[in-house]
């Protein structure tokens, strides 16, 4: 994600959470990405599910307060509308490769 700022300041060196400010499982994830890819790009992806492993993830949150203090961000689509723009990127560079 990119993302310009107005601000006279440096931000160089600055990490920044960009997300959707609200909490999403993976399983959500893969079911939205699931879709996309059935629907933009004819894809059938079958989501495994296996035994539990030492560290996985099973759902994810991410604080954008730095973002919106210092660069005025605000989270304006959802995860499902950033998958759906993502896959239909992703489809279209395959696309004119092709």
């Amino acid at each position: 994600s990119s993302v310009h700022s107005n601000q006279s300041y440096s931000l160089g060196g600055e990490i920044f959470q960009i997300a959707t400010s609200r909490e999403s499982t993976v399983n959500e994830m893969a079911e939205l990405l699931k879709k996309n890819l059935k629907d933009k790009a004819s894809i059938e992806m079958k989501i495994v599910y296996g035994q539990p492993r030492l560290g996985d993830v099973k759902r994810n949150y991410s604080d954008t307060t730095k973002a919106r203090q210092m660069l005025g961000w605000e989270c304006r689509w959802s995860l499902g509308k950033g998958l759906e723009a993502t896959v239909e990127w992703f489809v279209t560079l395959a696309r004119k490769r092709a």
